[in-house]
């Protein structure tokens, strides 16, 4: 009688895969596709291997099979028993240690081993459940994953067939038309905020900013608290349910995306004979790859001399959340060129900050005119990867409030060093004096969604004796703005309203009044 299909023992591989999809799935709106495939191709490989080599030593494939998905449970499970038993002790003990929760590990192993080997006689029986487990259990990886691209294709389709506004073509460029740069700062809240709430003084960067002939915005907030909703309002000039095609009631950001790639303010400079630059970010759903002139940090060295194992940001999270993690431990002993670079994602995100902020100084004499500039960059937003002199820093797991605070704002210092110095090189070295907006997304979360609206704003608009700025303008207004002074646009200002919703529930908001004092 031929073997049936479900007795036989393929849950190890399908558990494998199910390990790096439901990963990618949790990260799926921060992550392409593309950097999970070789992850894909190589547990399922290094688990069929170990699974062979059981099988030369038990000489049969079931009960092989039921120790390799054991040890694959146990060895993808490690890195999250560990990061929360170091910071969650135990009856007062602290057994977030690698030398104890090795050893208890072992322990476990060898267990599982002895129970399948000696102990399990219903391997058929073993073999059909664990077989459906794994079924069942990749589905829903997969289901988020396809729920998650159709998502996208649709909302691809309906900005696609969504009609184009004609405000764009109220607007015209003359000859002396200014170079436009639109500095975002990821996560950086207004003065107040972080005098009250971080014990941080920040009034000397704002003189600054006010001596070099900014109009700082004291009492700005972000329309939307999320990056996604703030960005593509205020890069489309105007509020969520107001954008063509968009249907709010999908309840899901990633029918946003489109839009922050092909925003309205784009389209304006486009059309406007405008070259666009963009720069590339920490989320592959705001970077504008396409445009004119893309800069991107990938494929610098982390630094100077450095070459680790070429992981990929993925990957990484993957070691880390692993018995993986075993390896920044019991294998520091080798050179650091032959071990894999576990900061890896923050320190690419420091390369990627550091890139932007040196990359924009070039952008004057590097880039014909006339130019859109766009560079988002994310900092102070968390990962805090610098100290206040630009030091590389790494936070310990389980910081305190205060401890975070405070390495919140020594980031806050060198990016306020960075920033001007950036301001000064493009004002300085710019044929004609540029338009700058320096402006935050959202502020800085603390306790609370609730408490990270407020944000720093700030405007370098040459040649205007009336700008039309005021204490509480909002970031959907900044480019209706723009294009009225500068470009003949007629442009209604809206009125400048904060939705503050839950990332949860990103659609399900909550108008936040303005409390600035």
């Amino acid at each position: 009688m031929p073997r049936k299909i479900y007795t036989l023992p393929f849950h190890s591989i399908l558990i494998a895969i199910y390990l790096v999809l439901s990963l990618y799935g949790l990260n799926i709106d921060q992550i392409k596709i593309e950097v999970v495939l070789r992850a894909l191709l190589i547990v399922p490989l290094l688990a069929a291997i170990v699974w062979m080599l059981f099988r030369v030593i038990l000489k049969n494939w079931q009960r092989s099979a039921v120790i390799t998905t054991l040890m694959l449970v146990l060895f993808f499970s490690y890195g999250h028993v560990y990061h929360f038993l170091e910071t969650h002790p135990i009856l007062g003990l602290e057994i977030g240690r690698h030398r104890v929760l090795v050893v208890f590990y072992l322990l476990l192993a060898g267990l599982c081993i002895w129970v399948t080997w000696k102990k399990l006689v219903n391997l058929k029986g073993a073999t059909q459940l664990l077989n459906l487990v794994s079924v069942v259990l990749i589905i829903f990886p997969l289901f988020q994953i396809v729920s998650f691209t159709i998502q996208q294709n649709s909302a691809q389709r309906a900005f696609v067939n969504s009609p184009a506004t004609d405000d764009s073509e109220q607007l015209v460029s003359s000859q002396n038309a200014p170079d436009v740069y639109y500095i975002v700062l990821d996560g950086y809240s207004r003065a107040d905020v972080l005098a009250e709430r971080f014990d941080f003084d920040n009034s000397k960067f704002l003189e600054e900013l006010t001596e070099v002939g900014f109009y700082v915005v004291t009492c700005s907030q972000s329309n939307y608290t999320q990056t996604p909703l703030s960005m593509a309002s205020s890069l489309n000039i105007n509020y969520l349910d107001a954008l063509e095609g968009v249907n709010l009631e999908a309840g899901d950001e990633a029918i946003l995306y489109p839009y922050l790639i092909y925003n309205q303010v784009r389209l304006n400079f486009e059309q406007l004979g405008y070259i666009v630059v963009a720069f590339e970010t920490s989320y592959y759903w705001l970077n504008l790859e396409d445009v004119d002139h893309y800069y991107s940090a990938a494929g610098r060295a982390v630094s100077s001399g450095e070459a680790r194992l070429p992981v990929n940001g993925f990957e990484a999270m993957l070691i880390r959340e692993s018995a993986g993690l075993l390896l920044t431990d019991f294998l520091s002993f080798l050179p650091s060129q032959m071990t894999p670079d576990m900061d890896y994602p923050n320190r690419l995100h420091a390369e990627q900050v550091l890139y932007s902020f040196e990359k924009l100084a070039d952008i004057p004499l590097e880039v014909p005119g006339p130019k859109f500039v766009y560079a988002h960059i994310v900092a102070p937003h968390s990962p805090i990867v610098f100290g206040p002199e630009g030091e590389w820093v790494v936070l310990p797991v389980g910081l305190d409030d205060a401890g975070w605070r405070k390495a919140h704002t020594d980031e806050i210092q060198y990016v306020n060093t960075r920033a001007l110095e950036v301001i000064r090189e493009l004002i300085g070295t710019s044929a004609r004096e540029p338009v700058i907006i320096l402006q935050a997304d959202h502020g800085a979360m603390i306790s609370d969604q609730q408490n990270h609206a407020e944000i720093l704003n700030a405007y370098y608009l040459p040649g205007l004796i009336e700008t039309g700025l005021y204490p509480t303008i909002t970031p959907v207004n900044s480019f209706r703005l723009i294009f009225n002074n500068y470009f003949g646009g007629t442009y209604p200002l809206l009125e400048d309203t904060t939705y503050m919703s839950y990332y949860d529930q990103p659609f399900e908001f909550k108008i936040m009044e303005n409390n600035c004092p």
